[in-house]
């Protein structure tokens, strides 16, 4: 849906009503990232015995460049090395995030030694989301690389932050980016380009090892071109247009085996419904999931999954009116140039994951909508439940939330226990209002802050929220249909859930809508092709390390 000027300004920024600094999560935040932790010499070969071949390939191509690296830095010989540039991809479910957390534990392993800083990565962990980044414990393409909020143009580092990243990353070996699918052409090139800037290298980003993994079929990026797509950019269609193409001089390597929902007839069907090619027999399954078939289902318990953010909305407004409670109204201020009045969409402001007007009630779920710690784990995605609100002068100053995993918040919780110690029994995390610097859809190049607790309802979610996770057997799942329902959602849906049994679908959801992307199958056929797994199959590999 357009966006729409709103009928009224917001009212004017009452400063003496805005959060104090020490509340207020008013920076973005800097790149803390999590070490990473690299598990005993038995367990990291214990994890390798079950790879199947085509993720043992994988590995044996990491281990031995950096291997290799350690070597010639060891002995001060100068052997050019080509770092590996791969792509691994394959369909939802065959041990893509397994992968990621076994080739991060054995660079690190390799890389480390002793003296380094325990704190400056040797192996650089981003996702396209928060919760992408979450899954596998690393960070933000944003925040791990500076990049700026809303902004479509490259906008090179300045130079005490230059400074600051080369410092940093000055041990960085390699980057591992998950969820390619969602990450966009323009922002491949320009991490290109900031791992140049920062190596002070013209070599592809800036001569380090680069893993992108992911699966061509799942859901593209928002308002932006595919990753195998020519760039909206000038600058960087002049790299996509010539030989050294970054997409197209990746080795790619195909995992086949899905190890989620194991070999049968759901595994099939995914595969089928994947490629657009699902048959009246998956249709035939399908239909026996329908909820009509279901009348006894408590459906308050499921995981429900929608296409628009107006069907979730009024899922979540109807579930919320359920709640016998108060109801706590939180309305979004902000500072924005004299005249310039922020633009509204479905209930949000502007281009920011902050609604305008917030309607809480204890016990109601809720979910993170914006990157609060990414050390402390309240990323966006994460799902919590209301415990309780803190007020202060009458006004919110915080909302006590108890998230469902209890490692999110961790460190907030003893940070700011004035605010929640009645609440550490129950893992009570407050959370508070958050300002967000964005750009003025409508106003060129001014720019606005907006303030408001990042948060949303979350009874309901959309497809987007859930690419990368997986509802494992014994927890309900069900999908929602819709008459304009995008190529691939339905696939996105469906292959969240390890078990056929906890499916259920209504009335809503077109089986002959189950469709692929053309120009995604197109280019998963080329990717299969060049696939360089295809070409060793029959070889046998050694796992050495140092």
């Amino acid at each position: 849906q357009e966006n729409y000027d709103v009928i009224q300004e917001m009212e004017p920024v009452d400063t003496s009503e805005l959060p104090s600094v020490e509340n207020e999560s008013n920076q973005q935040e800097k790149c803390h990232l999590k070490p990473i932790i690299v598990e005993s010499e038995k367990k990291l070969l214990e994890m390798t015995r079950k790879l199947s071949p085509e993720q043992m390939l994988v590995l044996v191509i990491m281990v031995d460049y950096h291997k290799r690296l350690r070597l010639s830095e060891e002995f001060g010989c100068e052997v050019c090395l080509e770092p590996p540039r791969l792509i691994v991809t394959g369909g939802g479910g065959v041990g893509k995030t397994y992968v990621i957390d076994l080739v991060s534990q054995w660079i690190e392993k390799i890389l480390r030694k002793p003296g380094d800083h325990p704190l400056k990565p040797k192996v650089l962990l981003l996702g396209p989301t928060g919760m992408a980044a979450y899954l596998i414990h690393g960070t933000t393409l944003h925040s791990g690389l500076g990049f700026k909020f809303g902004s479509r143009q490259y906008l090179p580092l300045r130079n005490a932050k230059l400074d600051e990243f080369r410092s940093f990353f000055e041990e960085l070996e390699l980057i591992i980016m998950d969820e390619f699918s969602m990450i966009s052409t323009d922002m491949l090139h320009d991490v290109n380009r900031r791992m140049q800037e920062i190596m002070i290298s013209k070599d592809p980003f800036g001569g380090r090892s680069i893993m992108l993994f992911g699966d061509i079929l799942q859901l593209p990026p928002v308002r932006a071109r595919s990753i195998f797509s020519r760039p909206f950019s000038q600058k960087n269609r002049s790299l996509y247009n010539s030989s050294d193409n970054l997409w197209k001089n990746m080795e790619v390597v195909t995992l086949k085996e899905n190890q989620r929902q194991g070999i049968g007839k759901w595994t099939n069907c995914l595969n089928r419904i994947r490629t657009g090619d699902a048959t009246e027999e998956d249709k035939t399954l399908l239909e026996t999931r329908r909820l009509r078939h279901f009348p006894d289902l408590n459906t308050d318990q499921a995981c429900h999954v929608f296409y628009t953010n107006l069907e979730v909305n009024n899922y979540n407004e109807k579930r919320l009116n359920i709640i016998n409670d108060e109801l706590v109204h939180v309305q979004a201020g902000g500072i924005y140039p004299r005249g310039v009045r922020p633009t509204e969409s479905n209930g949000m402001v502007e281009n920011t994951p902050f609604v305008k007007n917030l309607y809480l009630k204890k016990g109601a779920r809720v979910m993170l909508t914006h990157n609060v710690s990414l050390s402390d784990s309240l990323v966006n995605g994460v799902l919590g439940t209301i415990l309780d609100f803190v007020y202060e002068d009458s006004k919110v100053k915080a909302v006590i939330i108890s998230f469902d995993n209890a490692e999110v918040g961790q460190q907030q919780m003893k940070d700011k226990s004035q605010d929640c110690s009645r609440y550490f029994e129950q893992n009570g995390c407050p959370i508070y209002r958050s300002t967000l610097e964005h750009s003025m859809k409508k106003y060129g190049g001014a720019r606005g802050k907006t303030i408001q607790f990042p948060l949303r309802l979350a009874w309901a979610s959309t497809t987007h929220k859930l690419q990368g996770t997986t509802i494992k057997k014994g927890s309900d799942l069900i999908v929602h249909g819709h008459k304009n329902m995008p190529k691939s959602m339905y696939y996105v849906m469906l292959s969240r859930s390890t078990c056929l049994e906890n499916v259920y679908l209504d009335e809503n959801v077109d089986l002959d809508k189950m469709i692929c992307d053309e120009a995604a199958l197109q280019e998963k056929i080329r990717m299969d092709e060049v696939s360089i797994d295809l070409k060793i199959l029959n070889e046998n590999f050694d796992l050495f390390y140092v």
